[in-house]
Formats: structure tokens, C-alpha cells, sequence
């Protein structure tokens, strides 16, 4: 029969699954690299900091009331309120708050990898009373079996519109939590098997609240994923492998898996790859346009905003069509994800910050008229380089151009202890009192020293809220 040409197995690597779940539950503390687990710490400190002000967008604010509504039992707390509840729900909301302002940092190929895990990290490590170094190299281990699933995805699993912060977040959430609940090897083959029955997620949903929504979607299904499977709720051991696993069906190569398994630790992807943190609380694909007009064009030239004719921007295929495409906005979420706009804020107010991006400001006369100024296209050719290009005509007929590669906070080019600090004061101070938000930047500092994070979230809750 059909069916019986299509289960067979004979022409790919079985058990990539539970080689995964080997990796997760045998890897030692001791082989964990340093650089790595330094790399999670920064990875926390910005995340929750962008997590602080994310909590009062309304999209976190819909979604706290939901949690707080369903009056769950659980030690969990939620960022920026004033309650615990269960770890699926804490989560849930964490990850929507974490990802609101599209301020939180992006790691290739699994896209916002911390706004899922971090929340995952904090409720699971509340509720279980966890050290922050165990949490820590949960994280490392987590990204590190994301990655390799990831490498067998791109780049076809984006270009058909999947959004990886949530499809491979949802697994790599549960590749986390299994480790914090050290299930065994058949749990932790059940737990990646259930986040496979959740991942989901697309990019078209960009520029809408559905996009935080579907990180913090993806962090609750891994929870909920690792909590069942500890209970004995099973799924099929072989979930990545095949025709019709995993691999295959969200536009990978399934015989590719096995290389990339061969591959787990060797070296640790966060000890040889960037996490890039963002300057702009905006899209991943407008950094390097924005460093392009802020650090490289304007510094250099005196421009009013009335003497632009004209702006090119010339990025790559893939900001484009699936992450910048949002060429007339109308709210403060579709701005995010606008090149056009970026580059009318940028020049009209000479900066970017968090209040670029409400609806009242992508909404003004002067920004909504700009935009038809701004010239977006991608690369020319079948290349897929990785830069954005600048040019600014002026009315003089003068031209000035810039190309960034790399744009801050990247590897190549990191943001500083100091600035990273600083980003995080610049946020957590729109909520939390100067002292409070001193307190919380010595303990995530530290993080891998504590012997629980429950003072951790006890500092980021707010007494009059909710």
C-alpha cells in the first residue's frame, strides 16, 4: 500500500530523538563552557530588563489579566504584578511581556530564543526553588538541541513563513524544562515530542499582538510539555525523524539531523555564535539600518529633515519579505516592523527609543508624509548577504551613503558592560523604583552564585498592580 511506502524507514537515521534526549539528560555541569554560560547571563539581564517595560504594553497587560483570571494554583510569579500562579501560566505571561517591545535579543537560527526561555527559566526555577547556575546551563543545553534542529530547517522553514521563535521555541522550552525537572530519557523523549504537538507560529502575525503572543505561547508549551511528560504522558520517541516528522514537515531535511546531532557540543553553539541584543527596541532587521543613519550618516552630516528628497535603503531578501514588510504603517507594533518608518523617526526625531513606537507617534502628519520619501528593496541578485545600505539624497543633490554589516550589540561588535547596564536601567526604571532597579541588576549579575531566584522575581514584582 501508499502508506506503507511512505512510513519506510529505511532511508533515514532513526532514533535523532532520542539521541537529543541523551544529550539533554547525561551532558555534565563540567562540560558546559564558561563562555557560553556568560553569554546566558547577559542573555537574562537584557531580557528581563526589556521584560519590565514590556509588562505594561497591552498586549502583556491583556494577557496578565487572563492569567491572574484564571486563579491557578502555583509559586510562579509574574513580571511587573503582584501574584504567583502555576508555572505554565507564569510563563505564558512572561514570554508575552518578554517579547512585547521587540527589545529582547535574537540567536540564529532559533530567532528570540531568550524571550522563551528566560520566561521558562524564571517560572520553573521559582516554583522548583532552583540555583541560577542550574538554570543557566538549562538554557546552553536547550539552545544548543534548537540550533541543531534549526541548521536542518534554514533556510527553508522561514521562507515559508514560519516564525522559529515559536515553532522551535516551543521544543527548545521543553529541552529546558526536562533538564530543571531532570526527567530521564524517555520522559525527555515524550516532552520533546508534546512541544513538537505545539509548535506553531507564523511571521505573518508580525507588527500585531499575536507576535508576543506566540513567544510566550511557545514557553508555556514547553512547560506544559515537561510537566506531562514527568506525570508519564507520552509521544512518539521518534518525532523528529522521517517523512512525516518534525524535520520534514516544517520544511527541513530530516538526513541532514543526524549530521547536525554528531555535532551536539562540539563545539556549544553559544560558546562559538553570537546572541545579538538590540540597541533599537525594534525588529532584528532594522539594527543595521538604524546604526547606518544614527552612528555612520548623521554624526557626519548636519541634515534637516526638510532637505531629504529622498532615502534608498537597500537590505537583505529575507528582512524584507518576512520580517520589515510592513510598508505603510498604521500602530505602534506595525512601526516596529517598517523600514520606512524606522527611517522617517530616526531623522525627524534624531533617535530611537521606546516612545517611537506607540501608535500616537507612528500616526503623526510629519511621519505618515515621510514615508513616502523612503525607497525600500532587497539586495540585487541571488545572494543573501547579511548587511543593509543607506543612501541619503538631499535636496543640494548631495548623497550620503553607509553600509552596516554589523550592527551593535552583535558579536562582532558587543554593547559594552556599561551599555548593556545601562539599557537595563533605561527600561526597569519605567516601572521600578532606582532602587529596586539597582538591586535587581546586582542579583542577575550574579545569578549563577545564587543558591535560589526567588529574590530575583520578588524584586521585579510591583505591590499596586493588579
Amino acid at each position: 500500500m501508499q502508506s506503507s511506502q511512505v512510513l519506510n524507514k529505511k532511508d533515514y537515521i532513526l532514533e535523532s530523538t532520542l539521541r537529543l534526549a541523551e544529550f539533554l539528560v547525561n551532558t555534565l555541569s563540567e562540560k558546559i563552557p564558561e563562555l557560553a554560560l556568560l553569554a546566558v547571563r547577559n542573555a537574562f539581564t537584557d531580557c528581563i530588563g526589556g521584560s519590565i517595560p514590556g509588562s505594561r504594553t497591552e498586549s502583556a497587560q491583556i494577557m496578565i489579566r487572563f492569567v491572574q483570571e484564571s486563579k491557578s494554583s502555583g509559586d510562579a510569579g509574574v513580571i511587573g504584578a503582584n501574584f504567583r500562579c502555576h508555572s505554565t501560566l507564569a510563563a505564558l505571561a512572561n514570554g508575552v511581556s518578554a517579547h512585547a517591545l521587540d527589545y529582547d535579543d535574537l540567536i540564529r537560527p532559533l530567532g528570540h530564543a531568550s524571550a522563551v526561555l528566560v520566561p521558562v527559566g524564571l517560572a520553573m526555577g521559582e516554583e522548583l526553588g532552583l540555583p541560577g547556575r542550574k538554570i543557566l546551563e538549562a538554557y546552553v543545553l536547550a539552545v544548543e538541541v534548537g540550533a541543531k534542529l534549526g541548521a536542518c530547517l534554514s533556510p527553508d522553514h522561514g521562507d515559508k513563513g514560519w516564525h522559529s521563535t515559536s515553532t522551535l521555541g516551543a521544543i527548545t522550552g521543553a529541552a529546558m524544562a526536562s533538564r530543571l525537572l531532570n526527567l530521564d530519557m524517555d520522559q525527555t523523549c515524550s516532552a520533546l515530542a508534546l512541544a513538537v504537538s505545539q509548535a506553531a507560529g507564523i511571521r505573518l502575525n508580525f507588527g500585531y499582538m499575536a507576535k508576543p503572543f506566540q513567544a510566550g505561547n511557545a514557553a508555556r508549551g514547553g512547560v506544559t510539555a515537561a510537566l506531562l511528560a514527568q506525570k508519564g504522558f507520552s509521544g512518539n520517541p521518534e518525532i523528529f525523524e522521517g517523512p512525516l516528522g518534525f524535520c520534514s514537515l516544517y520544511g527541513g531535511r530530516p538526513e541532514d539531523l543526524d549530521q547536525a546531532i554528531e555535532r551536539l557540543g562540539a563545539p556549544f553553539h553559544l560558546a562559538v555564535s553570537e546572541i545579538q541584543f538590540k540597541r533599537y527596541p525594534c525588529c532584528g532587521g532594522g539594527q543595521q539600518i538604524l546604526d547606518a543613519l544614527l552612528l555612520d550618516i548623521l554624526p557626519n552630516v548636519s541634515v534637516k529633515v526638510e532637505e531629504v528628497s529622498q532615502v534608498e535603503v537597500s537590505v537583505p531578501a529575507f528582512s524584507f519579505g518576512q520580517a520589515m514588510f510592513h510598508r505603510r504603517p498604521k500602530t505602534g507594533l506595525q512601526g516596529k516592523f517598517s523600514s520606512e518608518y524606522c527611517v522617517a523617526a530616526a531623522l525627524i526625531d534624531g533617535k530611537i527609543r521606546l516612545a517611537t513606537f506607540t501608535d500616537e507617534a507612528v500616526l503623526r502628519p510629519a511621519a505618515q508624509e515621510f514615508l513616502e520619501k523612503v525607497s525600500v528593496a532587497p539586495h540585487e541578485g541571488e545572494g543573501q548577504d547579511d548587511y543593509s545600505e543607506v543612501t541619503l539624497k538631499l535636496r543640494d543633490g548631495s548623497r550620503h551613503t553607509a553600509r552596516v554589516e554589523h550592527a551593535q550589540g552583535s558579536l562582532i561588535k558587543p554593547l559594552t558592560r556599561e551599555q548593556a547596564e545601562q539599557k537595563f536601567r533605561d527600561c526597569a526604571s519605567t516601572v521600578l523604583s532606582e532602587k529596586k532597579v539597582a538591586e535587581s541588576i546586582a542579583l542577575i549579575t550574579r545569578l549563577d552564585e545564587a543558591n535560589d531566584i526567588t529574590s530575583l522575581l520578588e524584586g521585579l514584582r510591583v505591590p499596586d498592580r493588579f
